[in-house]
């Protein structure tokens, strides 16, 4: 009805409604992983309430009545290899969607090789001739060289694959330091400024944390563009914003490391001595030496693929 509101209507998961094993050998159902029942004969799928099932049995299938008796042990046959037939295309199925998964993670893999020695992405398609080429004679006498040529062949490995391949790492590498410093014991910061071919100014930011099973980590956290001045208030603003923004302590910061700049190492306005005194970290260490940023972040190798 028009006037019945929607709060008093059922719902199907507040139903509770079971499958009867019974339903297997009377109707040729099975339940599948959907909460829902499944017809070995036609591979159709219903919700579980007897009454449907029932209906599309004697509409569609009731001619099997006549030909396995229920009770019978044709009946029972029948059915044992309905069944047999379901899980054989399901491991099939599972079979495939593994594999599929196995191409992706290697192509994943790939990109961030190419990633990580700073390689031109339009060769990666040159590995994958290569790995063609060189699996065809090593694995000439095994059986499965076909298979094996097959599934290097299904690498998605073109410039712009790889270009999102090297997104979507960054954006999980990234998560996870986040979520890591959110829960560490304690962290360090390491800062550089400096000023891109636009002329805006950009901080990099690199962490040091040690977790809470004791391992230190560390890692090229983000950067980030500081328009306008770069006085120490403004990187103070930039920074403090950011980890607010991410819910990270900032109580937890223990040591700061900057390039040198005056607007870093300043005694009265710079970015330290105005972050111990917002902050009150009067115990903060902190070091000024010039590093080679690009240099750095290379070095830092992070295990993307746990």
């Amino acid at each position: 009805m028009a006037g019945v509101s929607s709060k008093n209507k059922r719902k199907l998961s507040e139903e509770n409604r079971m499958f009867q094993e019974n339903w297997e050998e009377e109707y040729f159902v099975v339940p599948n992983k959907k909460g829902s029942a499944t017809y070995l004969i036609c591979k159709e799928s219903f919700i579980l309430k007897k009454y449907n099932i029932i209906r599309h049995y004697t509409k569609k299938h009731e001619s099997f009545d006549s030909i396995y008796s229920p009770g019978s042990l044709m009946r029972k046959e029948k059915l044992n290899s309905f069944k047999k037939s379901l899980q054989q295309q399901q491991s099939v199925m599972s079979v495939a969607v593994s594999q599929d998964a196995a191409v992706t993670t290697a192509s994943y893999k790939i990109c961030y090789i190419f990633s990580k020695h700073m390689k031109p992405f339009t060769d990666a398609e040159i590995v994958k001739e290569c790995f063609i080429s060189a699996f065809s004679l090593l694995f000439d006498k095994f059986s499965n060289k076909n298979q094996i040529i097959s599934e290097i062949k299904k690498m998605q490995l073109s410039d712009s694959t790889c270009i999102r391949r090297i997104e979507n790492i960054a954006k999980r590498i990234y998560n996870r330091t986040v979520e890591d410093l959110k829960n560490c014991k304690c962290f360090s910061l390491a800062f550089d400024s400096s000023t891109d071919i636009s002329g805006t100014s950009q901080c990099s930011i690199f962490v040091r944390y040690c977790t809470d099973q004791n391992s230190i980590n560390e890692d090229l956290l983000k950067f980030i563009p500081t328009k306008g001045q770069t006085r120490g208030l403004d990187y103070l603003n930039v920074i403090t914003n950011f980890l607010d923004n991410n819910d990270i302590d900032i109580k937890k910061l223990v040591c700061v490391c900057t390039d040198g700049c005056p607007s870093m190492t300043g005694c009265d306005k710079g970015f330290i001595s105005l972050l111990k005194k917002q902050y009150n970290l009067i115990n903060i260490l902190s070091f000024h030496f010039f590093f080679n940023c690009p240099l750095f972040a290379n070095n830092v190798h992070v295990n993307i693929f746990m």
